[in-house]
């Protein structure tokens, strides 16, 4: 069914948003109309305020209101560790599980030379400013198990094999080719837990 020209935009505009499709797409717009003008409008005002306030954390890259983000601020944490993410939904994920006390890096994407995306691209420089700061013993490379991390995962092994840094990756538990940031925190302890060296 078609609908009016201002609907069929906002189904078409939520339906781009990862993991959207059109039905779903559909019922979210349907009830955003439905909302009522005063929630319509805030959540315009909540999507304008992320959007001009949220940006990259100056080291690790992840999403944050101010220059550091609160994983970066915090002293306590165990400053030889380094995980590795794709996004700052992975960082997420994991810290829900409580299992991991070291400091992030956001990545941003992972190697793929067919769609262009080289060092430059995920922060290579960036990350080495931390490494050549001499804290890090272990990178925990906790990316998603498809051949685009295998290849990050890789880079990352040789691009440290100097450094005295050992690069380990999430263990079993964790499906060639899927996202992290859908996995439940027993699964995620579990694949920190028995996390393995990269070779």
């Amino acid at each position: 069914m078609d609908f009016a020209k201002p609907i069929e935009e906002l189904i078409y505009q939520l339906s781009r948003l990862p993991g959207i499709g059109r039905k779903s797409a559909q019922r979210t717009a349907f009830y955003i109309l439905e909302m009522g003008e005063e929630r319509v409008e805030a959540l315009i005002r909540a999507l304008g305020e992320a959007q001009r306030t949220i940006h990259p954390c100056k080291r690790c890259n992840s999403l944050t209101e101010g220059d550091l983000c609160i994983v970066c601020l915090n002293d306590e944490r165990e400053k030889s560790k380094l995980c590795l993410v794709e996004d700052t939904k992975e960082m997420a994920a994991i810290e829900s599980t409580g299992k991991f006390n070291g400091y992030y890096f956001v990545l941003g994407g992972l190697l793929s030379p067919i769609k262009k995306i080289g060092p430059e691209e995920i922060h290579i420089p960036m990350l080495e400013e931390i490494l050549d700061e001499g804290n890090i013993t272990e990178i925990i490379m906790a990316v998603s198990p498809t051949i685009e991390g295998q290849t990050t995962s890789l880079f990352i092994s040789d691009l440290v094999k100097d450094r005295n840094i050992q690069v380990t990756e999430l263990a079993q538990g964790i499906a060639i080719g899927s996202s992290l940031e859908y996995y439940d925190a027993f699964t995620l302890s579990k694949a920190f837990d028995q996390r393995r060296i990269v070779e």
